[in-house]
């Protein structure tokens, strides 16, 4: 068995039945792919290394969602995983949509964001739950961070297309570490990066992309490049596009 903190998880052996899988994710035979991938995201964000849980308990929660992703999908899933990196843009990418590190909002926007997370986690050092009521307050007053309130995800910084390589790049920010990361999508295995769309709040857009343990957020603020965005054969990029379209409309 793996210990997280007062969780028990088994541990996997390389032909793990099902029942473990459902046991992991808290989850039963008769859950639907909502509720796996629900289940999921809440263990994720607990355990995840990056915020003080256990690399081996992280990876049978992740292996976990993924095996029963394949059960929900009729057994027959060839996709491929999307990964956080370090790997820059390529020097000939162009700008798609997002932040161009010169335009005066998106500077004090993520200013103001750093200051509110670094001024929270001061405060807080070494006493019970770090954020309780901090989200709240946060939701109560949007100017404080410009809109952005939902923390534990991924910030889509920008988004660009390389031709040299045939890959569409997603710079990302997790302020929670405030670290920057890419994410490299491959144009020829485009249709085979699997994700799910959030777009209930007018004010943004949650993505789960599979491979990547927290969701994406892109404000409604994001500005868009609409005639290069065409470059990209991401379904994922269209849909951000035909969606911002339908919002402004």
């Amino acid at each position: 068995m793996l210990r997280a903190g007062n969780i028990l998880l088994p541990i996997l052996r390389k032909k793990a039945n099902l029942t473990e899988f459902y046991k992991i994710l808290n989850v039963s035979k008769s859950s639907s792919l909502k509720e796996i991938t629900t289940s999921y995201f809440d263990l994720a964000k607990k355990h995840h290394p990056d915020h003080g849980g256990e690399e081996d308990v992280f990876r049978a929660i992740h292996k976990a969602y993924r095996e029963l992703k394949k059960v929900h999908k009729g057994g027959v899933l060839e996709l491929v995983e999307a990964e956080l990196s370090n790997r820059v843009p390529p020097e000939d990418a162009e700008l798609i949509f997002g932040d161009d590190d010169e335009d005066s909002y998106w500077i004090k926007k993520k200013k103001k964001i750093r200051a509110l997370l670094g001024e929270q986690k001061f405060a807080i050092k070494g006493k019970g739950d770090p954020w309780s009521g901090f989200l709240y307050r946060v939701q109560e007053a949007p100017h404080m961070t410009d809109g952005f309130s939902e923390f534990y995800c991924l910030y889509l910084h920008a988004s660009y297309y390389s031709k040299a390589l045939n890959t569409t790049v997603l710079e990302v920010i997790d302020y929670m570490v405030d670290k920057t990361y890419f994410i490299h999508l491959d144009e020829k295995k485009a249709n085979k990066y699997e994700y799910d769309w959030n777009d209930d709040d007018d004010d943004f857009i949650l993505i789960s992309l599979d491979g990547i343990y927290k969701q994406i957020y892109i404000g409604r603020d994001m500005p868009i490049e609409y005639g290069r965005s065409r470059l990209s054969v991401q379904p994922i990029i269209s849909e951000v596009v035909e969606d911002f379209q339908y919002y402004l409309e």
